[in-house]
């Protein structure tokens, strides 16, 4: 039986702050490349495009950030990953730069579960 090891111990403060960091920098880096599409698109961008592709790149930080930070721990034990098991802030930056991204698929099934979940009482 293979021993499994965690990838960021729970005890390693500096290897978690380094994850959560890559994350944010995952983040940074996706909403960073939104809003150069939106400004380099061609078409002069209005005052709104441009507040909301910056409001963009905060809410892809925060949410990269919050992510690693919440669930990044379970999902780098659950994941026996070996070329990043020296370098796990590869998978915080991936983290990072794709969790914006999937936050309405997330939400659409959280919603559909809770209206399930709610089904059950207003029967």
């Amino acid at each position: 039986m293979r021993e499994t090891r965690r990838m960021i111990p729970a005890d390693d403060m500096g290897a978690q702050l380094r994850f959560v960091l890559s994350a944010l920098a995952g983040g940074a880096f996706y909403g960073l490349y939104h809003l150069a599409a939106v400004l380099l698109a061609g078409a002069a961008p209005s005052h709104r495009d441009v507040l909301r592709a910056f409001g963009n790149v905060v809410c892809a930080i925060a949410a990269g950030g919050l992510f690693a930070a919440y669930a990044g721990a379970a999902v780098l034990d659950g994941a026996n990953v070996e070329f990043l098991d020296h370098n796990p802030s590869a998978l915080g930056f991936c983290i990072g730069a794709l969790t914006w991204e999937l936050v309405p698929i997330a939400y659409i099934g959280a919603t559909k579960a809770a209206n399930l979940f709610m089904g059950r009482f207003t029967k």
